[in-house]
């Protein structure tokens, strides 16, 4: 079986996250260009890939996946821009880079998917958001669900919300993992060692989780069962719903949404 071939511009956390999924697969052959020396040679010794220069990478692959931080992809594109050809897939994780931004930069009408993976990604348990440019097709579609699946669930978005998913699915990790602090700091204040505080609260939001997602019941309908008359779960819900606990968590989002439509281009 012939192997696509996929090239990596970038090897950060992201970038480590796609290439442990894909090796994983077994089924592509995976090269990588990273512009930091000490990084390279580390992920060619821990993943045994091979590095290429940047106009080899470009010319050679079938697949190349730019996973360079916003900041620098005009740059990147610039670079690699001549080198591409039509029969090729341009993937970008860059936050806040339109497809149609890309497009413009680039010599030829190249596919271009743009992908929003979060950091879950990490230990195969992401969520990843794509959109397609003008020129990408079903096949193109097919090959990006592939690659994404390796490193958890993908979900087609359209552009228009792409920003939403960025609020949502990419800042969220960074919203749970602060309620999760916090959790832990109050049941430590109340009086618990700070060990068994982490543990505890971890668990208690793993198996929640997993319970809403397995059984697919509404997490208002679980809350109420858990909330017996009189009880504990209710006399906390009562402060969650005082304090306005959903208007915060909505302007939460609402913001981090905003932020990421001012940045995007």
């Amino acid at each position: 079986m012939v192997k696509l071939k996929i090239g990596l511009i970038g090897a950060g956390n992201m970038g480590q996250a796609i290439i442990q999924g894909l090796i994983a697969e077994k089924s592509y052959e995976i090269w990588i260009y990273e512009k930091d020396e000490s990084r390279a040679n580390l992920i060619n010794r821990k993943y045994k890939l091979q590095k290429k220069k940047l106009e080899q990478l470009t010319n050679d692959s079938n697949i190349i996946i730019i996973c360079v931080k916003p900041q620098i992809i005009d740059q990147v594109l610039g670079l690699i821009k001549n080198q591409l050809k039509p029969n090729q897939l341009l993937v970008s994780i860059a936050a806040g880079i339109n497809t149609g931004h890309i497009e413009q930069q680039l010599a030829e009408k190249i596919p271009v998917i743009r992908v929003m993976p979060n950091m879950p990604a990490l230990i195969g348990q992401g969520i990843s958001g794509f959109c397609l440019g003008k020129y990408a097709r079903t096949m193109h579609v097919n090959q990006v669900i592939k690659i994404f699946s390796a490193v958890g669930k993908t979900l087609a978005i359209d552009e228009s919300k792409m920003d939403l998913f960025t609020a949502v699915a990419g800042s969220g990790p960074g919203f749970i993992a602060y309620i999760t602090d916090c959790l832990i700091k109050a049941a430590v204040k109340a009086g618990l060692d700070k060990k068994s505080a982490k543990s505890l609260c971890i668990k208690t939001l793993q198996g929640t989780i997993n319970l809403i997602d397995q059984t697919g019941i509404e997490p208002k309908e679980l809350a109420k069962k858990v909330a017996s008359k009189g009880g504990t779960t209710e006399a906390g819900l009562k402060v969650l719903k005082a304090k306005q606990t959903a208007a915060i968590i909505e302007q939460t989002i609402k913001a981090a949404a905003k932020r990421a439509k001012e940045l995007s281009r």
